[in-house]
């Protein structure tokens, strides 16, 4: 898979439709990057878990290894059908692994976050 960038005159537009400040683009951009570093850092103590499903493990490990593979199953340099495989199996696999997960797993582990202290 090759790095993509975000184009920044669909940025720009999206600030000036919905009358953004460059302020607030950055404090909204760390409080996604904060956002995810929380629930990346949670799901990961989840699958270290002893508790967690098989499956769990098996589709988030397929959905990592599939991103940093450098081999898709379509190649993206076929004009859309290449990203749409991107954009629909990794989120599928995802879905799926984080459904298979008990909702009593993931809140034991959010409360053992919430009580350690960096």
């Amino acid at each position: 898979m090759e790095c993509r960038s975000i184009n920044a005159n669909f940025a720009k537009e999206i600030a000036s439709r919905y009358k953004i400040s460059k302020m607030m683009q950055w404090q909204l951009l760390k409080a996604l990057v904060k956002k995810f570093t929380k629930e990346a850092d949670l799901y990961r103590r989840v699958i270290a878990h002893p508790q967690c499903p098989k499956i769990t493990r098996i589709c988030l490990g397929a959905a990592i290894a599939y991103a940093l593979s450098p081999i898709d199953l379509i190649p993206d340099f076929i004009p859309v059908l290449g990203y749409i495989d991107d954009a629909v199996i990794l989120p599928l696999l995802i879905y799926i692994a984080l459904r298979s997960v008990p909702k009593e797993l993931v809140e034991e582990v959010r409360t053992k976050i919430k009580t350690v202290k960096y």
